[in-house]
Order: C-alpha cells, then structure tokens, then sequence
C-alpha cells in the first residue's frame, strides 16, 4: 500500500464504539495524513486496539456532545486541511488521488465538498434525494 501521508492534511474521527466497523474507512485514509481520533474512555470494544494498529493519535474525552468532542479534536489538529470522517465513512481510490491533486494546488480555495453515497445493506441508494449527498 502506497504511503501518500503529508504534512497539510490531519483526518478527524469522532468515536465512542467502532470497533471491527471502522477498519475499512481507517484502511481507505490512513494514508492521506494523521489520523486524530476524539474517543469517550469508556468505550467498550476493541475500537482503541484497532486504532493503534493505524497509528492513530487518540485523545480521550469523556462524550458530552457531538460537537464538543469535534471541536476538541479539531483544536488538536496543526496541519492547514482536516478531512473530517464517521467511522462507516470510506474513501475511494479515486477520491484519494483527487485530494492528493488538491493538496498539491489549492489555490486560494479554503474547503471543498465530496458527493456522498449512501448504502443501505451494501446496495447503494442512487434516488430519493440520496445522491449526491454533498459533505
């Protein structure tokens, strides 16, 4: 697996119980950048040990809402861009050179948004509003 980690790009997960769930969407990032994980101390599975097998930077707080977690991970962060991930949330390869590309060049542009596809019991949904869902 091609390593393409940088300096301008960190990944944000917020996490109280991932476990096995979220090796797929570590496994499509992690070689973009470093990833910082929020995650509550009493989280019960063997989501931290998955996480340390990616290298993750874990920071633990104690869940009091969604966007305090977020916003303290977010005040950990030092490089320029923070893609920001739900632990069922992959990337594709070829999003993935298209964010490399867009770290190479951003011009003067200060965020960007990803079309999202939404899959329910592995089948994608492509009606009703559900693609593109823009992130």
């Amino acid at each position: 697996m091609t390593n393409y980690q940088t300096d301008q790009l960190s990944i944000l997960l917020i996490a109280k119980i991932g476990g096995e769930r979220m090796r797929p969407m570590l496994e499509s990032c992690h070689q973009l950048g470093p990833i910082i994980v929020v995650i509550d101390p009493d989280t019960p599975d063997d989501t931290v040990k998955i996480l340390k097998e990616f290298k993750a930077h874990i920071m633990t707080r104690k869940m009091d809402n969604f966007a305090d977690q977020r916003n303290a991970g977010l005040a950990k962060i030092t490089t320029q861009w923070t893609l920001m991930l739900d632990s069922d949330e992959c990337l594709t390869s070829s999003l993935t050179h298209e964010i490399l590309a867009i770290l190479e060049n951003p011009g003067d542009k200060v965020g960007f948004e990803m079309p999202r596809e939404n899959q329910v019991f592995g089948t994608v949904l492509h009606h009703g509003d559900w693609y593109p869902e823009w992130q």
